[in-house]
């Protein structure tokens, strides 16, 4: 897969060197530029993907160049930077279309992370654009492996949610456990699944873009709307639009979303009449909405109309009957993906991985299994592959007494190592590989 390009454009030769190499080591491909003229000649030879211009430049200031830019791209994605601390210049870029203003003296942090948001609201664009050409924007097969009762339960839920209409469902559980699987299974299981299923994450997008995103603008409802826009909820006709993370929208959105939701209808920023729109809203949170409305930073009668469904799914810790399904499921699309034959877990591994709480839940075991695939030289999961914090968690304290005790009488040392050898062949099920790597022994 290619980098993504940054352009980064400033007269400061250090600072130009400073951020190249900053970004580079992050995997990036950086062009750079000295002038506004000369980063404007660059983006339109070089596939950027992301531009970060210094508003102070020679032959042609930042503002300037973003305005070029954004005539060559109208989505162009910009980050402007200034070495002084003014409102007036911030709101220029700002509606100029820059994404974000960042002050110099601010650390480096600061500027990845704009850079970070910047490329995640244009990854989403690209999805927008996939789904407007193609109709859709999921298409692989959903995999949801349990064996827990609880995780029964869950699905049980959500198969009456998909023969019953399209009432709003809300996915409640915490960060991993799978919220965007069920949400595409209720999409899949329903009669909209010939329409699209799109996905936005609310809390990845920064507030004044995501209304754009949602209902669309009118041309000429804010500078440089040039052209009407589509929202994903038009996009999504007929479908479903899943918000994940909907703790985290701004109030004043919630207002056109519950009016959404409760008439059917819409209208695009700048629009002068209603939509009616025919969509399923399926929204997520890892927050306590309940509590949050408590606290108004949630409109609770958004919340009562969101909660006619609600489906609690269980961290992982609480169903750990799923963790070895889940297992064996995600090694062997690691085998697939590494090319790796990996088939065979030791007892004592699999006694880590239950021991574990699993905090990040089925997410934390996938990245887990990827890495202890990835690392493992032998046809099985070595301990040493496992991260350190869950080595730690291991009590071997907690298991059994040792199967072999010395009798009062005394063995000798062969029928000691006979006997360790028949118990580890026993435990293993008479498979001669884990029991000499139970002994250590070739």
């Amino acid at each position: 897969m290619d980098k993504l390009k940054i352009l980064v454009a400033d007269d400061d030769k250090l600072i130009r060197w400073s951020l190249k190499n900053e970004l580079a080591k992050r995997n990036y491909s950086i062009v750079t530029a000295e002038n506004g003229r000369e980063a404007v000649k660059r983006y339109s030879e070089e596939k950027i993907s992301l531009s970060l211009l210094d508003y102070m430049m020679p032959v042609m200031d930042g503002l300037e160049a973003l305005s070029e830019i954004r005539k060559i791209n109208g989505e162009a994605m910009v980050i402007m930077l200034t070495g002084i601390n003014e409102t007036e210049i911030a709101v220029k870029a700002m509606k100029g279309g820059a994404h974000d203003y960042i002050i110099k003296h601010h650390t480096f942090d600061k500027v990845l992370i704009s850079i970070e948001e910047a490329l995640k609201t244009l990854s989403l664009r690209q999805q927008v654009r996939r789904a407007t050409d193609c109709n859709f924007l999921k298409s692989c097969q959903t995999d949801i492996i349990y064996s827990s009762g609880k995780m029964s339960q869950v699905m049980k839920l959500a198969s009456q949610v998909m023969s019953n209409g399209s009432p709003p469902v809300l996915l409640q559980g915490e960060t991993g456990t799978g919220k965007n699987l069920i949400a595409e299974a209720i999409h899949k299981g329903s009669n909209r699944n010939r329409h699209p299923l799109i996905e936005i994450n609310c809390g990845a997008i920064p507030d004044h873009l995501l209304e754009s995103e949602l209902f669309g603008h009118e041309k000429g409802a804010f500078t440089d709307a040039k052209t009407r826009k589509k929202g994903l909820f038009e996009i999504a006709r007929g479908g479903t639009v899943f918000l994940d993370e909907i703790g985290e929208m701004k109030m004043s959105l919630q207002v056109k979303l519950l009016k959404l939701i409760e008439d059917r209808k819409f209208r695009r920023i700048g629009g002068t009449h209603d939509m009616e729109i025919d969509v399923h809203v399926i929204a997520a949170s890892n927050k306590n909405l309940s509590e949050a409305v408590k606290k108004n930073e949630f409109r609770s009668d958004l919340f009562y109309r969101l909660n006619t469904i609600t489906i609690s799914i269980p961290p992982l810790r609480e169903r750990k009957e799923d963790i070895m399904p889940l297992v064996v499921h995600f090694m062997n699309l690691c085998n697939n993906k590494f090319g790796k034959s990996i088939n065979d877990i030791p007892e004592d591994v699999v006694k880590i991985l239950h021991e574990y709480n699993w905090p990040g839940n089925a997410r934390e075991l996938r990245n887990v299994i990827e890495r202890a695939v990835l690392l493992s030289t032998e046809q099985y999961i070595d301990i040493n592959t496992l991260p350190e914090e869950l080595r730690l968690h291991w009590s071997p304290e907690r298991e059994k007494d040792p199967a072999f005790k010395n009798p009062d009488a005394g063995l000798s040392f062969e029928e000691v190592e006979r006997d360790l050898i028949v118990q580890a062949l026993r435990v293993s099920e008479g498979n001669q590989s884990r029991a000499a790597r139970a002994l250590k022994i070739g």
